[in-house]
């Protein structure tokens, strides 16, 4: 399998506590000592690693089995069946995803898995569903399987208020108000993807995994994944570090998003999946976005002498539509062409408006301009340039466009993330 560089497949077997183990049974308690010890580790995490651990989260075993099954015989399903919820008809972020529809390393070939979306359940006549919003609206559920739906948005709900937990842990430890986040996440794109790898025919290629190299763009993941493991994180010395299942834990793992509100404090970190093995693999990942209409920028606690936002206002759905967009083969008749209407643009710009400008960033480019990143812009960035934290319309004025991977898999097979990617992990000698 190789020797764990990131120009390879294979991945060092390194202790557990390399991805630390986090208790979070703390989190729940009444005694704010007990939460900010608690958050303080994970922030410890977050900051060096990106990816941790975490038992006893209070989600019943139970639960996790139920919505294991339910995927399982989704799965099973006749193509023909699965495919009657098919994303590319649906056209909203909602559905069945066939082998083939995604991508999340754009140099390689797609992903190859299925997978279903789902999310925060909406009435028909909500605003941003009316409104056409893809994020937003009503899920979608599979006739024949009575037990599916209350199974899985059973979990759904349940992993919802574990990330409102977790959230308030990252507010502690950035030394903000516990409940600072509560008023961006209470209409959350927080976004339910169960996951099925088949049995892989043949060898695996660096160029056709599982899930190709990325980082989440939300604000942080909550993943369970099952026994048969293949989950692989990138560290900062160009190493693919295996991140195997331990019972009764979740991963979690810090999205770009959250990396803007901590102005880089919090690390997101380059990952992917490898199923080498004759078995099939199930997982679900929840991306937990900020509302639709939240505007990200990095905190006043974050920022200081000698450390300046390192990141403009970020407009969180626009961010979320921008990268799906990229990512997912049902909106690439959407490639290049997605514009921003005013009366979504929320808050002012925060400095005044310049030309658009070009900017080279490698092998494209993205249109650059005054005001809210992902808001205000006018292009989508061509595919080459979708993984890592993406450069926003003003990120180039932020400095971030002459950055150069100092430290973070420099020509061991990362080069191909953004250097905005890899500029906030090379940042400050890191």
């Amino acid at each position: 399998m190789g020797n764990g560089r990131t120009g390879t497949l294979g991945a060092k077997r390194l202790a557990f506590n390399d991805i630390p183990v986090i208790d979070i049974d703390g989190l729940f308690s009444a005694d704010p000592a007990d939460r900010q010890r608690v958050a303080d580790a994970v922030g410890e995490a977050c900051d060096k690693v990106g990816f941790l651990y975490i038992t006893n989260h209070r989600i019943p075993e139970a639960a996790i089995t139920g919505a294991h099954d339910s995927m399982a015989a989704f799965f099973a399903l006749p193509l023909a069946e699965k495919l009657a919820l098919d994303i590319n008809t649906i056209q909203r972020h909602r559905g069945y995803v066939p082998l083939g529809g995604l991508y999340a390393d754009p140099t390689a070939q797609p992903d190859v898995q299925e997978g279903f979306e789902l999310s925060l359940e909406l009435p028909a006549d909500d605003p941003h569903y009316r409104d056409g919003n893809i994020m937003m609206g009503p899920n979608v559920w599979p006739d024949g399987l009575p037990a599916f739906q209350p199974a899985i948005y059973g979990y759904y709900e349940r992993i919802v208020d574990l990330g409102h937990v977790m959230f308030k842990a990252f507010a502690l430890t950035l030394g903000i108000d516990e409940d600072y986040f509560e008023d961006k996440i209470d209409k959350p794109m927080g976004q339910l993807r169960l996951i099925y790898y088949p049995i892989r025919e043949g060898a695996v290629t660096a160029d056709r995994i599982g899930i190709g190299a990325h980082t989440d763009y939300e604000c942080f993941t909550i993943l369970w994944q099952d026994a048969i493991g293949g989950l692989q994180v990138g560290n900062r010395d160009g190493d693919w570090v295996e991140a195997p299942p331990i019972p009764g834990s979740f991963i979690i793992n810090v999205g770009d998003m959250m990396m803007r509100w901590s102005n880089d404090k919090f690390v997101s970190t380059p990952h992917r999946v490898i199923n080498s093995t004759q078995h099939e693999r199930y997982s679900m990942p929840f991306f937990f976005g900020a509302n639709y209409d939240t505007v990200v920028a990095p905190l006043e606690v974050c920022c200081g002498p000698g450390n300046p936002p390192r990141y403009p206002p970020t407009a969180s759905g626009l961010w979320s539509v921008r990268m799906i967009t990229d990512a997912y083969e049902y909106r690439k008749d959407y490639r290049g062409k997605l514009q921003t209407r005013s009366k979504r643009r929320r808050q002012p710009p925060s400095h005044p408006p310049q030309a658009v400008q070009r900017h080279n960033f490698g092998a494209g480019s993205v249109a650059q301009q005054g005001g809210v990143a992902a808001g205000d812009e006018q292009l989508v960035a061509p595919r080459q340039h979708r993984l890592g934290g993406i450069i926003g319309p003003a990120d180039a004025a932020h400095g971030l466009a002459g950055r150069q991977d100092r430290g973070f898999g420099a020509g061991q097979g990362f080069g191909h993330l953004r250097v905005v990617e890899l500029a906030r992990l090379a940042h400050a000698g890191r």
